[in-house]
């Protein structure tokens, strides 16, 4: 029998009666050399990595798996590697046999990606700029932003206008979605006064303690407002009703105010003064003091309402009465009336 690595080996018989001389050829044998990739930390399978052996190379499937076939005894280089893993390499990789390679690559670079959502709506924040180890980004338009970094812990910060900055640690040791939730603080609110539809140039907006004058299309902006708190406004304009009313901001806003222009009725008649008109729910009625007797009829002088009203400013309830055109009276304690027009809208 004659062996050799790498090659067949060869058996026969012979009759040996005097110096003889025997030739036998010996085959050379071929080998399946079998790769197998994988993550390091997490042991999965890495689909997509680059194998060298000797002169030949492949790349792995879905299991991590690539096959050389056809080669002879000897030792070759063996090399595998992948984007963000270190390169695996070994210099003298004997092979005599079917070989089955498993190989384990270490992360170099971990992608970290940071999605940015505001605190109370959940809304995708785009434009925040994220920083993170030597890197900036900005997030997109779906609140996101991916960066690519090395193993161990690393110092992060969250900046965007009208928004309470966030600083943190993150400990890398995985690829990693970090969904942080930013705290609004500021807002801007936009006011829009019409009356009628009609724009209102120079109408006085008040907004806690600040006051600025609409524009020619009946807009204003108030920027850096605080949220979260209870706000007061008003909008005032000479000939035109007092609007008053609160705001709780969440987010920008805009306040959308239709003002009533002051009619004749409700500047003076006798002394006595009526608003607002049109009118929703309650008539206010100031005039001389003491009791007033008052009478709301519909245009046919059908009495829909008798009542006395006391006070320094009195209010009718007219909020059941239909929507349309009525008159009122109004009689003091002196026993003087008057008559006015009230549109229930």
């Amino acid at each position: 029998m004659l062996e050799r690595k790498g090659y067949s080996s060869v058996e026969g018989n012979f009759i040996f009666m005097n110096d003889t001389t025997n030739h036998d050829t010996l085959e050379y044998l071929s080998y399946n050399v079998m790769v197998h990739v994988t993550d390091g930390f997490s042991g999965e399978d890495l689909e997509g990595s680059e194998v060298k052996f000797g002169e030949q190379e492949g790349t792995t499937d879905g299991s991590g798996m690539f096959i050389f076939s056809g080669l002879r005894y000897g030792t070759y280089q063996l090399e595998a590697s992948k984007e963000q893993y270190e390169v695996f390499h070994q210099e003298n990789a004997e092979l005599y046999s079917d070989t089955l390679f498993n190989l384990s690559l270490s992360r170099n670079r971990y992608a970290v990606t940071f999605h940015l959502v505001d605190s109370v709506s959940g809304i995708d924040l785009q434009g925040v700029e994220v920083q993170f180890i030597q890197l900036e980004r900005e997030t997109e338009v779906n609140g996101r932003t991916t960066m690519y970094t090395p193993f161990g812990e690393h110092f992060y910060s969250m900046i965007i206008e009208d928004y309470d900055t966030i600083h943190g640690v993150l400990q890398v040791q995985a690829d990693t979605t970090l969904i942080l939730k930013m705290l609004r603080i500021n807002s801007t609110v936009a006011f829009r006064v019409t009356n009628n539809g009609t724009s209102v140039y120079k109408a006085v907006i008040m907004l806690n303690g600040n006051s600025k004058e609409t524009n020619s299309v009946g807009m204003v902006g108030f920027e850096t407002v605080p949220v979260y708190e209870n706000l007061t406004y008003s909008v005032s304009k000479e000939g035109f009703q007092l609007v008053e009313g609160d705001l709780y901001l969440l987010g920008d806003t805009t306040v959308r105010i239709d003002i009533r222009g002051v009619g004749i009725e409700e500047r003076a008649l006798g002394g006595i003064r009526i608003f607002p008109n049109p009118v929703n729910k309650e008539l206010s009625i100031a005039g001389p003091g003491g009791d007033l007797y008052v009478e709301l009829m519909d245009m046919t002088g059908k009495v829909l309402i008798s009542q006395t009203l006391t006070g320094l400013v009195k209010k009718l309830q007219v909020g059941n009465v239909s929507k349309g055109l009525y008159l009122l009276k109004v009689i003091t304690d002196g026993s003087e009336s008057r008559m006015f027009t009230i549109i229930r809208e």
